[in-house]
Parts: structure tokens; C-alpha cells; sequence
């Protein structure tokens, strides 16, 4: 089998498997609290931004798969966010700085999927997110 192939599986597979855990926690929330038209589109915002940082940072750490190279979904996010330029460069540095240390396997193996998928999931990101909330331009929300 292909290895890049199968990695291409084995990506989107791990893709899927995160969208349907979040899917869950979101539905999860919504029982618990009644949120207003802009509180679901701000929720909607932060979570396009968050994606962006974690396509920006498999780039990063996949700078020379032709998969990612050729895959549009970093200046697709860019495309249908609503946050200014500032906020996509501070997620910008905020990856490359966060990318500089390498997670280690005892197996001597990259752990750049999980690397990336904490970066996403971290309250760093988060609170980086939420700290953009004023530069948002709802108007043009698409």
C-alpha cells in the first residue's frame, strides 16, 4: 500500500473522528444554555479560526507532503472567517512558536498529528481566539 496514500486515510480518518467528538460537545452545550443568534455565529467564528490554526500547524509540520501541499482547506477557512488580518497573524506565530519543540516518542516516531491536534485543543489557542472577538466583522459573515 501506498504510505501516502494511507496516510491520506489515516488523516481524514482522525478528521472525521474529531468533527463528530466536537459535534457532540456541541449539542451538549446547547441543552445547557440558550445561545442568541450572534453567540452562535461568534462560536461559529472562533471555531474556523481554531481550524485554521490546526491546518496552518500541519502544514507546518508537513512542509513537504504533497497531500497538504496541494490541499486548500488553510485558505479555505481563511476565505469563510470573519476575523481580521491581525488575528490570522498572531494564530500564525502563535503556531510557529508552539511548533519550534517537537513532542518525542519513545519509538523515535514524529507525533506531529498529536502535536497539532493539542495545539488545537489547547487553552492557549482558546484564550488567543477569544482575545480577537472585537476585531470580528459580522457583517460580512458569509
Amino acid at each position: 500500500m501506498n504510505f501516502k496514500y494511507f496516510f491520506s486515510e489515516y488523516l481524514i480518518g482522525i478528521l472525521i473522528f474529531f468533527i463528530s467528538c466536537t459535534s457532540g460537545k456541541s449539542i451538549q452545550n446547547r441543552a445547557k444554555i440558550s445561545l442568541t443568534e450572534s453567540d452562535s455565529v461568534l462560536v461559529k467564528q472562533r471555531l474556523i479560526l481554531k481550524k485554521y490554526a490546526f491546518c496552518k500547524c500541519l502544514t507546518k509540520k508537513y512542509s513537504a507532503d504533497s497531500t497538504l501541499l496541494n490541499d486548500g482547506s488553510l485558505a479555505g477557512y481563511l476565505e469563510i472567517g470573519s476575523y481580521g488580518n491581525r488575528a490570522y497573524e498572531a494564530v500564525d506565530s502563535f503556531v510557529l512558536k508552539t511548533t519550534v519543540v517537537e513532542y518525542s516518542s519513545k519509538y523515535k516516531r514524529k507525533l506531529y498529528l498529536m502535536q497539532c491536534l493539542d495545539l488545537l485543543m489547547s487553552k492557549e489557542l482558546d484564550s488567543l481566539v477569544k482575545k480577537f472577538d472585537n476585531n470580528l466583522n459580522l457583517d460580512e459573515n458569509k
